[in-house]
């Protein structure tokens, strides 16, 4: 082994620390509003202290550079019933590269016979990057002298990506922010903070964000409550409500500004089957009281009558403000076959009284297609939907079946980045993940500490429940949240490839590569990056 060894390698691979990178790439593309990921790597005989990293080149000051930091993981990932789940980095616990720190406020210890990362990002999403071919030349140094150097050609073409052209949402848990940074909900502290949690989000591919009219009900232990978030206030008279939307009118121009483009409004009714109503607070002769919650049936004739009072006035307040065709509703999520006359029941209610503003909900049986405009679908069920419905999204979670895109810990890159081939391929008119920042145990029972619990107290594979991790006044990113980001610049590079060619010429091309179905897809980086430079040549 040589003294000091020093590489450029590709984001489509995780670095580990005893394994040598088989991805080195000197060279990339992307186009000039894109976010274009890389890494440096290097492995040293000997310990090395106070390192540095210098840039040189053309675009040396629109690199972003981070330092990748290995996180502890128990629970690596599902066991599926078929057969192990085969396409991971390791079915062993162990350390796993993860979080993405700041370069600016460490300097590099570099440990003997191990390899170390810097993330790099390239983004011209607020800057458009100038066309052309450009250097970077990356020097490692201490306090002797330089220890190596390596140089990446990074060819911008004069040419802009499309927008996305379906939803993308990945929930924001407004209560595990003000928990953890101590903040009272949607108070004037709180919106900086909230701000840099969704411009990450923007910054990453999410076009829609969950709205929290009332408190989500979601991962919450049945008969529990999570800390109240509901932006619509609400005075309640004996039978009589009179609703207030100046929260909400902040929250969604707030969100708009930063880039959102689409909300989809908290579920009316809890999860897994809609049994009951979310938390609603009011203000009542008593003062600040709950007024509905596990205790009240979904339709009861109490909550009835507050929905017709209460969704007819959200409807008046989306017309004025000429949003209809930025909203999506949810009933419940997550309903299983047993469930099917139940959501029945209260789509007519809810569709009664919104008319056609669209529903969205993830469930997975092809039997509430019909119930649903959008069905949100776990990726491992969309074969059952191929074909035979045009209207469906996909999601994944705990219990995706095997090989299917995922984002855990031990996720190979590649795998968590096919999702934007496969959101093409069987054209999802949607993508919806339960969690950005989830730092809770299952159901919510207590508050984790993200560094050090991944898995929501061993209930989910690791990295299930969050792809960011708190810092100071914002998130840090961890791997995972730039390479679903990276899939979905793939997918829009899909759509401009499309936009010259048609689609038939490249979903032929995906298929030439083996790019099939969910389970069935490129398997080794040296393929992907072989299909992806097809992609672009279809660009003039």
């Amino acid at each position: 082994m040589e003294k000091f060894i020093i590489k450029t390698v590709s984001s489509i691979e995780k670095i580990r620390k005893y394994t040598q990178p088989k991805t080195e790439a000197t060279s990339g593309v992307c186009f000039q509003n894109a976010r274009h990921n890389f890494q440096l790597a290097f492995c040293s005989l000997e310990r090395l202290r106070k390192c540095r990293v210098r840039i040189e080149g053309t675009l040396a000051d629109r690199v972003q550079m981070r330092i990748v930091e290995d996180v502890a993981v128990k629970y690596t990932y599902v066991f599926d019933a078929n057969g192990d789940d085969d396409f991971v980095l390791s079915q062993e616990a162990g350390l796993f590269p993860d979080i993405l720190r700041p370069y600016e406020t460490y300097d590099l210890s570099v440990f003997p016979k191990q390899w170390n990362s810097v993330w790099l990002t390239v983004t011209g999403e607020d800057i458009p990057l100038p066309a052309g071919t450009h250097t970077l030349t990356f020097i490692v140094q201490n306090e002797d002298g330089e220890l190596g150097r390596a140089t990446y050609t990074l060819t911008v073409l004069d040419k802009t990506l499309p927008k996305l052209d379906i939803f993308n949402t990945n929930w924001l848990h407004y209560d595990c922010l003000a928990e953890w940074y101590g903040l009272e909900v949607f108070s004037d502290r709180y919106y900086p903070l909230l701000n840099a949690y969704i411009s990450n989000m923007v910054s990453h591919g999410v076009n829609t964000l969950l709205t929290p009219l009332f408190t989500p009900p979601l991962d919450t232990g049945v008969g529990a409550e999570r800390l109240t978030v509901q932006l619509v206030d609400i005075q309640k008279q004996g039978s009589m409500y009179a609703f207030n939307f100046e929260k909400l009118d902040k929250f969604i121009d707030n969100a708009f500004a930063l880039g959102i483009e689409k909300l989809e409004f908290s579920h009316l009714f809890t999860q897994w089957g809609g049994l009951y109503c979310p938390k609603i607070v009011a203000q009542t002769e008593n003062g600040l009281e709950k007024i509905f919650g596990w205790e009240t049936p979904s339709e009861s004739a109490e909550y009835v009558a507050f929905l017709q009072a209460f969704l007819p006035a959200l409807v008046a307040y989306i017309d004025k403000k000429g949003i209809r065709d930025k909203c999506y509703f949810h009933l419940t999520d997550e309903p299983q076959e047993k469930d099917l006359e139940k959501y029945a029941s209260l789509r007519k209610l809810v569709k009664g009284l919104i008319g056609d503003l669209p529903v969205i909900d993830a469930l997975s049986e092809f039997r509430f297609a019909e119930l649903v405009d959008i069905p949100v679908v776990d990726i491992s069920c969309v074969k059952n939907f191929v074909g035979k419905c045009d209207r469906f999204g996909a999601y994944y979670f705990c219990g995706t079946s095997k090989n299917a895109p995922n984002r855990f810990i031990v996720h190979p890159a590649l795998r968590t980045r096919m999702l934007g081939y496969e959101a093409y391929l069987h054209a999802f008119k949607g993508f919806l993940h339960w969690g950005f920042n989830f730092w809770k145990t299952e159901h919510s029972v207590k508050n984790i500490d993200p560094y050090f619990v991944n898995d929501a107290g061993g209930a989910f594979p690791a990295g299930d429940p969050f792809t960011v991790y708190p810092d100071g006044n914002g998130p840090l990113d961890s791997i995972r949240n730039e390479i679903v980001s990276d899939g979905w610049t793939d997918y829009r590079e899909l759509l401009l490839a499309q936009s010259y060619v048609g689609r038939d010429a490249v979903v032929k091309v995906l298929q030439k590569y083996g790019v099939k179905t969910v389970n069935e897809y490129v398997l080794e980086e040296e393929n992907y990056l072989a299909m992806r430079a097809e992609i672009l040549s279809l660009i003039p």
